[in-house]
Formats: C-alpha cells, structure tokens, sequence
C-alpha cells in the first residue's frame, strides 16, 4: 500500500473509531474535563472538525504555490475559535462534519502521487522550519486525528476514575 493509500485508509478508519467511540456518550461526558487546562471531548471533536479541512488546504496551497509559507500556530484565529464554547454544540452535526471532512480528505490524498510528498515549503511556525508534504500528512493530519483519538480515550478512562472515586 502507498503512503497516500495508508493516510487515506488510517484517517477514515480513525474518524471512524472516534465516531463510534464518542456517539453514545451523554452529554456530562462530552462536556467533563480532567482539569480546567484539559480539553473535554466536545473541545476535542471541535478541534478535529475545523483542522482536518484546514490541513487539506495547507497541503492543496503547498502543491499549488511552492515554495509559500504554510501552516500556523497554537494561536492562529480559526483555531482558537473552533474550541471556543463547544458545551453547546451538537453532537451528531460534529461528527457528521467529522465523517464528511475525513472521506474528504481520503478522496483528496487518494488523488495525490507520492512523488508529490516530497514538494517542500517553509511553515509559519517556526518550530518546524522548512518540511516537505509528506509531514503535513503524516503528522499534522493522520498522527494528530490519532493523538485526539487517544486524548478522548483519557478523558473516559479519567472521567470513570473520577466517578467511581466519588462513589466510593
């Protein structure tokens, strides 16, 4: 299999379990945090909604105008507003828009050649200097849906230590 072919399959396949995973949990559970400087699973799924898109289009922008700075930081607007006051949202219209930006994404690097992996550009944030595409898939897309994917999971296992501690 390609590395296209293993991001696409890994990033649908991980929207997919973070689906399954977070869709019959109640809303206390979506909104509970470990500590006031932890994401609940709401903030979590925000995130993944707004940056999944956001790095397919850093990766169409690296392709179509190489060399342009790509990428952003921790502080970047769009960012930052994806996980602000998520306690409201709707639960199934962000996974939907999950599911929908992941079979996105899979589409799109299904659409790519590997040499197309190697194309570099500088990013925005400079602790990662200059980095060819393939980092922007690998890292920035399919291992970061991955470590919210494990995020989530802590929040659960800490949520039922939390409860059980309380009942004891």
């Amino acid at each position: 299999m390609s590395r296209l072919a293993a991001a696409a399959t890994a990033i649908k396949a991980t929207a997919q379990q973070i689906n399954d995973i977070t869709r019959p949990l109640p809303r206390a559970v979506l909104v509970w945090r470990p500590s006031p400087e932890v994401w609940s699973i709401l903030d979590n799924l925000a995130h993944i909604e707004e940056f999944i898109p956001f790095w397919v289009g850093e990766i169409h922008a690296m392709l179509a105008q190489p060399p342009q700075p790509w990428g952003r930081d921790q502080r970047h607007a769009g960012r930052l507003a994806a996980v602000r006051d998520t306690s409201e949202r709707d639960l199934a219209e962000l996974l939907a828009h999950i599911q929908a930006a992941s079979a996105e994404a899979s589409r799109f690097l299904r659409s790519l050649d590997e040499t197309q992996l190697d194309i570099e550009a500088p990013s925005r944030n400079p602790r990662w200097a200059i980095k060819p595409v393939s980092f922007v898939v690998e890292t920035l897309l399919v291992k970061h849906l991955s470590d919210h994917r494990e995020q989530i999971q802590r929040n659960l296992r800490q949520h039922r230590e939390a409860t059980i501690g309380t009942q004891g």
